[in-house]
């Protein structure tokens, strides 16, 4: 919900949540009745959230209200509560430990006997379990599930090979729930200045994308999501940045079944940059602030960190780097040790040099020598933005449409030069698509005509 809501059941308040980017779940249990129950929101839009994200500023127009899609479920009183699944391969990237972490609630008001815990996996011999002799009223279990795979499949963007993990939790006398997950084996580490996946150095090939269309605004559904992969892939593309925020789970779905690396940035935005006028008047090093930025940062790991597509987090788009940021760092690494994540800080340059110590380095705008800085950088350094299409020039545009080939002038050098960089892991041009939306009144608004394809999902010239 965009951007901040509390949400009622039949008249009576169950919660509320900040934040429009990010999944939340509400326990509804106590304010349902027999018969029909009415559901009900208040939202506001202008929140802290949206602020902080810059979320209505770049879309040009105003924002709110319910953007993805509310689901009502229930669950069993002995059920699976949290679900983290690690993959680590050996030294010559062949076999696999399997590291399955879980959390096992009993959300009934008696004691919970004899309770076990089976995982099985399509198409491997392998089953791991565990008996849990009793859990306590309204108590959870928690811990892990480990056993050695042989010769796995592995997962990477040319060889997307998922396997599906089914999980059932049972009592003494039969099984009370079942779940289902697709998952990858693949291993994400940092050697000096190269990011590795299952052990071979990659490079990026990249788009930076809105989740957008000109009719339904921020609000997508499955078939434009696979849509939206499959015309990157045809590019040649290999890597997708969700800027900025994190996306629809269905498109992470289809990154994991057709091969993309994705990077899922945390919907913090143009924190202390100027391009956010809050800035001129507010400090953006307020401790204030940061409680926010360190929970939407959590929220976007906790919802999304079993995909095997996304390789890397992003703290925030085009921020300053500060001591509260750092702060947010350590949770980051805590939160989830099997991937880097990086900070869009410009980090050489004018605008920005404070700091930052995120794993992976950033640049936006490296011009046409960046890569020889960032050849001596100790980190992977990745081009967050670059080359993006003409869209200021629009009088020469009309006059001489011919100058959008000059685009392809500028993009091959420099990709060129980051090619052959080993301290260049890649980057994401800006941007995939256009960020442009036809209103009801008649009007375009929306952060512009930035992309190679279009917002009817056509391919430009370019």
């Amino acid at each position: 919900v965009s951007c901040e809501s509390v949400v009622y059941l039949n008249g009576k308040e169950i919660g509320s949540h900040m934040g429009g980017m990010t999944a939340f779940e509400l326990d509804v249990t106590k304010g349902l009745k027999a018969g029909e129950n009415l559901l009900a929101l208040r939202v506001r839009s202008e929140s802290l959230a949206d602020m902080l994200g810059s979320l209505t500023q770049y879309a040009a127009h105003q924002l709110g209200g319910i953007t993805r899609k509310v689901t009502l479920f229930a669950v069993p009183d002995i059920h699976l509560s949290d679900l983290r699944i690690v993959t680590e391969l050996d030294d010559d990237y062949k076999d696999a430990d399997l590291k399955v972490y879980l959390s096992v609630t009993n959300s009934s008001d008696e004691i919970q006997k004899d309770v076990s815990v089976r995982l099985s996996l399509s198409g491997l011999p392998v089953v791991l379990s565990r008996h849990i002799p009793e859990i306590t009223a309204g108590s959870s279990w928690s811990g892990w599930l480990t056993g050695k795979v042989v010769s796995p499949d592995k997962w990477d963007n040319e060889h997307p090979s998922l396997y599906t993990m089914k999980i059932e939790v049972g009592t003494s006398d039969k099984v009370v729930e079942q779940i289902e997950k697709r998952f990858g084996f693949r291993e994400i580490r940092i050697q000096g200045n190269r990011l590795l996946v299952n052990g071979k150095a990659v490079k990026l090939r990249g788009v930076c994308r809105h989740e957008m269309h000109p009719l339904t605004g921020r609000v997508m559904n499955p078939a434009l999501e696979r849509k939206d992969v499959e015309l990157y892939r045809d590019a040649n593309c290999n890597f997708i940045r969700t800027s900025h925020y994190p996306p629809c789970e269905e498109l992470l779905e289809v990154c994991d079944e057709l091969g993309m690396f994705v990077e899922v940035e945390a919907p913090v935005c143009w924190i202390g940059h100027h391009a956010n006028e809050n800035w001129k008047v507010l400090n953006y090093r307020d401790p204030k602030y940061y409680p926010y930025v360190l929970q939407a940062n959590m929220e976007m790991i906790q919802f999304y960190r079993n995909y095997p597509s996304i390789i890397f987090w992003s703290m925030a788009n085009e921020s300053y780097w500060n001591k509260e940021f750092a702060q947010v760092e350590v949770y980051m690494e805590k939160a989830d040790p099997t991937r880097p994540f990086t900070f869009h800080d410009q980090a050489y340059g004018g605008f920005n040099n404070q700091g930052s110590t995120a794993p992976i380095a950033n640049i936006h705008y490296p011009g046409p020598n960046g890569y020889k800085v960032a050849a001596k950088s100790d980190r992977p350094m990745t081009y967050g933005e670059y080359c993006h299409l003409n869209v200021y020039n629009r009088s020469e545009l009309v006059t001489d449409p011919g100058i959008r080939s000059d685009w392809a002038l500028a993009l091959a050098p420099t990709w060129d030069n980051m090619y052959k960089t080993p301290g260049v892991l890649g980057g994401s041009i800006w941007s995939g698509i256009d960020d442009i939306f036809q209103m009801p009144n008649g009007d375009a608004v929306g952060y512009g005509p930035w992309g190679p394809i279009d917002g009817w999902r056509r391919p430009k010239p370019e």
